[in-house]
């Protein structure tokens, strides 16, 4: 193949992305990242909440914010890791 060919190839703007990708396999790579573990403190605290809580498991908004404060985690793995508590009993 010239060299003029691979560079009509490569710059070739009239390509749709199905027909440049028609010879490659379908990769996919993951966007999720490896399961990452919240520090011991901060599952202490969580089931620490938990247990005082029995009656009504479930931390309200401004729960999971003091929460999330009090761990050191964010508040989204606050309510993921209740999401695992409930999923693992």
């Amino acid at each position: 193949m010239s060299k003029t060919s691979i560079d009509k190839i490569t710059n070739d703007t009239n390509i749709s992305p199905d027909e440049k990708d028609e010879n490659v396999p379908n990769i996919k790579k993951s966007k999720r990242k490896g399961k990452s573990k919240i520090p011991k403190r901060a599952v202490t605290v969580l089931k620490n909440w938990l247990t005082e809580h029995l009656h009504d498991p479930y931390p309200t908004h401004s729960e999971k914010n003091a929460l999330a404060i009090e761990a050191g985690i964010t508040r989204k793995q606050v309510s993921f890791s209740y999401l695992n508590f409930f999923k693992e009993k």
